[in-house]
């Protein structure tokens, strides 16, 4: 298993890769998804997507997301789209639970 960090908690945003066995990736994002984490966000996914299998978004401890951040989850999608490979949304913050709603977003990540 590997793991790579983008960003730092004094920052106040840590993108961190897990890389499983079988190919997939998870990318945890802790911490505020905006205009300075959702370039992170955006390289954590190309990194992964270098190898085989799916993306997974664990957003479960972003306490904060905006328009940037909500912008680098949209493209994070359609990369994955565009490369024919699955990708979940997998626990999600409560912060980022009501943007996805307020904007009618996250039934598009859902398909």
């Amino acid at each position: 298993m590997e793991h790579k960090r983008w960003g730092s908690e004094t920052e106040g945003i840590s993108v961190i890769l897990v890389r499983e066995d079988e190919g997939g990736a998870v990318i945890r994002v802790v911490g505020e998804l905006d205009a300075h984490g959702a370039p992170l966000l955006n390289e954590a996914v190309e990194y992964a997507l270098d190898g085989d299998g799916g993306l997974e978004l664990d957003l479960g401890r972003c306490g904060f997301i905006d328009s940037s951040g909500l912008g680098a989850l949209v493209k994070a999608h359609k990369i994955c789209q565009e490369r024919e490979r699955p990708f979940t949304l997998g626990p999600i913050s409560d912060a980022v639970a009501r943007l996805l709603e307020v904007s009618g977003i996250g039934p598009h990540l859902a398909s």
